[in-house]
């Protein structure tokens, strides 16, 4: 810290004991506290302390004004903003720009703007050179540059709603002033003008005998005034903090304030070289990263290398204050003093995440007619750290019901498990009473917070909570203070979540010691041997953009407003002045390019490379991200996995059954097969928010079986057909009692309307039925012999040479008799082929084209063949749907093109393909192995664990 060290010296050696009577004013407070440090070092006794104190505390104090916070100012400048336009706009629609209008007043004071110069229709060109005949020439054209396209005859519609706005803009500037100065409150730089415009009245508060300001660099026109007024009344010294490389070259825009100040305000003495950048011995390297997170986890390495008394001459920048965090996590553990001088973002928190998904639970309520909650918003919230917290078991439990359940919609009584989940899912009707609602949340989460173990993780929940409580409790206050109308909860949560999002939790530690962790602003005046500075991207440091403003550019230009060209005079004086003295400096960049950075090192390096004379060693770090060689996953059939099969055999107490779809699994991928039916790895539950292809299917099935269902075992005539086609009813109901059942999973006495997509869906279903009775009209009269029915065979296989039977079942969806024949019908909504090439096709892994509908409806036609005894033929008949609107519509499968009118006549073929199948399941020296037929993974469940594109 050589800069801050040898003012404390100078300072202490030319006022001895009566340095007490000084004022040192810094830009901000972590230079005062070094500056402390270093004084308390060299004092040979005891002293009393100079004040050390920021500029805005200065102000503050000469002014005798509150600086109200930020939230307090907006609703002050709302009440201004009704009161003179006479608009109802919503306090939730003008938060935004009241920040926006807040911030552009704290300029207009600061810089002594004239407001009523500044805020009139100037249109009329002619007026600006007798308004601003003070003003410079390049100032009075920047004035015209921006006025010249209103024309006074004809605005357009931008332009009109920009002069209604801009005209009012006076008025409530004035009527917002006299507002806070009715009770002695303030913005900065309202406290700023104040005391630059009654310099001669604050004289008897000027209680020291001397000012001393130390490392400033652009001062707005308040604070020059200020310093003038000192500096004439001979009460000011000033330091400056530069070096001779930029401020001796007119051009750089790192001395564009200095140049200035240096003249205005001539410096004190100093023991100190200003030609630090001269010396181009400084060991500089840039990093380049492919990623954010990348450069922090670099820290780790760079960190590892420096010695422990190193330390506290070290500083980490962060450029990108976002880094924190992935920062802090990637220190060496050995580092065990870290200060950090930056806030952390409240809405960077897990507790900010909470009430955003309460927010948005209340925002997605319905009432129809009851209150009902949108079921994703509700597990986010049951799955939230703070509610598992609190009620972890009957949270899980909830979850797990409306997961199983398929419940989109939920009534808060549904899930008022306990008193806490009770409390959190309730309505909150009335806009009032949510800081109440949320407060009560936030204490019960406290106080199980409390209940806990006294880790460091739990003190910072609780300080993230606390800042968010008082957040909610100041809200709440203001908003009755000021009788703020909100009509609706979601302008209410609106204002709540931009609220806490502005808020930062500050971190305590040892601000003196050990490494220190900065952002760029707190690095004014403060020096260090070894710099790492994260982020150094050009859009980062420097921005490559302005903070948004009422005033456009032009005027901002003309009336001498801070525009983007100050902003990167300022960001070049805080890179030049903050490497000057540093020894060993290391530069990271993000190459990555996004929505925020482009990907390129900032200018700043470009000048450095070329401008300085300094040797730069540039380095790329590359994070070897190639995927290993996947290594096929083989499962071996052990004595485990045996075992699990022999559940399968007909001998066994547990007695599992292969279904036609296990057996379509293992030929499309054995170990897909192994997976589910073995290995008994379940598909993750998922709610289904539009019906799928499959609850389609089934709720087709489940319609025509309660359709069928009167007529089993009884004969069904073309009169009853027609009768049920006609009975449209009926119909209606089946399909609502087949969605409560099989897609809400909720009794028909909840009464869940169909509504969306559903009602599409319905109409389909109708229209699909329909057909299926017209054409069943076809083949009456008929008996309906079996619907949805199951059957069972114990099939004899010879395995290792020895027989033995496994058991086989399927749900048959219908068996009916028409004639002489049994048909085994089985519905299909999809898209299926009836004919197939040979049976060995239905059995090959290989063939993309393999038919499954013909496997399975052959498979449910040998079982009841083999099941039950029967002189009938059996005919295999698909319906599949889409096709029954053909003419020429036909339910029968062939093999090869050839009709199979009898299955008997096929069984043989079928079943001994059937039983090499079976055998190889359960062969010991086959294994489970991932498909050669990579298609079969597009929508394969297990495709996260097989790794398969």
């Amino acid at each position: 810290m050589e800069f801050l060290r040898q003012i404390a010296n100078t300072l202490y050696k030319n006022n001895g004991y009566q340095l007490s009577d000084c004022c040192i004013v810094f830009p901000n407070q972590r230079a005062g506290l070094f500056f402390t440090k270093y004084l308390s070092e060299i004092i040979e006794k005891p002293i009393w302390s100079p004040e050390v104190i920021t500029i805005n505390t200065l102000t503050e104090k000469l002014s005798k004004l509150q600086v109200a916070d930020d939230l307090k100012l907006v609703f002050d400048l709302y009440e201004s903003y009704k009161t003179e336009l006479k608009t109802t706009e919503t306090f939730d629609d003008f938060y935004y720009w009241g920040e926006m209008l807040l911030a552009d007043f704290d300029d207009i004071d600061k810089y002594l703007v004239p407001v009523d110069d500044l805020f009139k229709n100037l249109a009329s060109l002619k007026e600006i050179e007798d308004v601003f005949s003070g003003f410079s020439d390049e100032q009075k054209e920047a004035i015209k540059a921006f006025w010249s396209s209103f024309n006074p005859d004809k605005y357009s519609k931008h332009q009109g709603d920009f002069i209604s706005i801009w005209s009012a803009l006076l008025a409530i500037y004035k009527n917002f002033n006299a507002k806070l100065k009715a009770q002695n409150l303030a913005y900065e730089g309202l406290v700023y003008r104040y005391v630059a415009t009654n310099l001669e009245n604050i004289t008897s508060q000027l209680d020291h005998k001397k000012y001393i300001f130390i490392g400033f660099n652009a001062l707005n026109e308040c604070e020059k005034k200020l310093f003038y007024f000192l500096k004439n009344k001979g009460l000011a010294e000033f330091y400056w903090d530069y070096d001779n490389y930029y401020v001796e070259n007119n051009n750089h825009e790192a001395g564009f304030f200095l140049r200035t100040n240096l003249k205005d305000f001539v410096p004190s003495q100093l023991d100190l070289s200003f030609d630090n950048l001269a010396d181009t011995s400084k060991k500089i390297d840039l990093i380049a990263v492919p990623s954010n997170v990348g450069q922090a986890k670099i820290i780790h390495s760079i960190l590892s290398e420096i010695k422990d008394e190193d330390l506290s001459k070290t500083a980490v920048i962060l450029a990108d204050e976002h880094l924190l965090m992935p920062v802090l996590y990637s220190l060496p553990k050995s580092i065990d003093k870290v200060n950090i001088t930056m806030g952390y973002p409240l809405k960077d928190t897990p507790i900010y995440s909470f009430i955003e998904h309460i927010v948005e639970l209340h925002k997605t309520v319905k009432k129809e007619p009851n209150y009902i909650f949108y079921y994703q918003q509700v597990i986010y919230l049951l799955s939230n750290q703070f509610v598992r917290l609190v009620d972890e078991e009957a949270a899980n439990n909830l979850r797990t019901e409306i997961i199983t359940g398929n419940k989109i919609y939920l009534e808060p009584l549904e899930l008022a498990a306990t008193p806490f989940l009770t409390k959190l899912f309730s309505v909150v009707k009335n806009p009032d009473d949510i800081s109440a609602y949320l407060l009560s949340l936030l204490e019960i989460i406290v106080g199980k917070c409390n209940q806990e173990s006294n880790k460091q993780q739990d003190m910072l929940e609780l300080e993230y909570i606390y800042h968010t409580y008082l957040s909610i409790k100041r809200l709440k206050e203001l908003i009755v203070s000021y009788s703020i109308a909100i009509s609706k909860v979601d302008t209410y949560f609106k204002l709540l979540k931009k609220v806490i999002a502005s808020q930062t939790i500050p971190f305590i530690g040892e601000p003196l010691a050990g490494l220190q962790l900065m952002g760029i602003l707190e690095t004014r005046a403060l020096d260090f041997e070894k710099l790492i500075i994260l982020s150094l991207n050009e859009g980062v440091f420097p921005k490559n953009t302005s903070a948004p403003s009422f005033v456009p550019y032009n005027l901002r230009k003309g009336f001498g407003l801070p525009t983007i060209e100050h902003q990167d005079a300022i960001f070049s004086y805080y890179f030049y002045r903050l490497i000057q003295r540093a020894k060993q400096i290391t530069f990271l960049y993000n190459t990555q390019s996004n929505n925020t950075t482009s990907g390129e090192v900032s200018r700043f390096i470009y000048q450095l490379k070329y401008e300085s004379g300094y040797t730069i060693s540039e380095k790329s770090q590359v994070f070897d991200v190639a995927f290993a060689d996947k290594k096929p996953i083989v499962i071996d059939k052990t004595e485990q996995v045996q075992t699990k099969l022999s559940n399968y055999l007909s001998n066994s107490e547990l007695k599992r059954y292969f279904s036609a779809s296990a057996l379509n699994s293992y030929i499309d991928c054995s170990l897909k097969f192994y997976f589910r039916y073995i290995a008994n790895i379940q598909e993750t539950n998922k709610i289904l928010e539009e019906i799928d292809a499959a609850t389609y299917g089934n709720l087709l099935h489940k319609v025509m079986k309660f359709l069928y269902q009167p007529y089993l075992q009884k004969i069904i005539t073309a009169d009853d057909l027609k009768a049920l086609k006609s009975n449209h009813n009926q119909i209606e109901k089946f399909i609502v009692t087949a969605f409560h059942e099989d897609y809400f999973k909720q009794p028909e006495s909840k009464n869940i309307a169909l509504v969306g997509n559903n009602i599409l869906i319905a109409e389909t279903l109708k229209k699909y039925i329909d057909r299926i009775l017209t054409v069943d009209q076809q083949y009456a009269p008929f008996t309906v012999v079996a619907l949805e029915e199951k059957y069972t065979l114990n099939l004899p296989v010879n395995l290792a040479g020895k027989e033995q039977e496994i058991c086989l079942a399927g749900n048959i969806d219908r068996i009916d008799k028409v004639g002489n024949n049994l048909r085994i019908v089985d519905y299909k909504s999809g898209n299926v082929d009836l004919d197939f090439k040979g049976f060995d096709s239905l059995f090959d892994s290989i063939n993309e084209k393999r038919n499954k509908a013909a496997f399975q409806i052959l498979f449910y036609s040998m079982l009841y063949h083999q099941s039950v005894s029967s002189a009938n033929t059996i005919v295999p008949a698909i319906y599949q749907i889409k096709s029954m609107f053909d003419d020429n519509f036909s339910f029968n499968i062939s093999a090869d093109k050839s009709v199979i009118l009898d299955y008997s006549l096929v069984h043989d073929d079928y079943q001994t393909r059937l039983k090499e199948l079976l055998a190889e399941i359960f062969n010991s020296a086959t294994n489970f192995v991932q498909t050669e037929n990579t298609k079969n993974c597009v929508y394969c469940p297990y495709s996260g664990i097989c790794k398969r594109d």
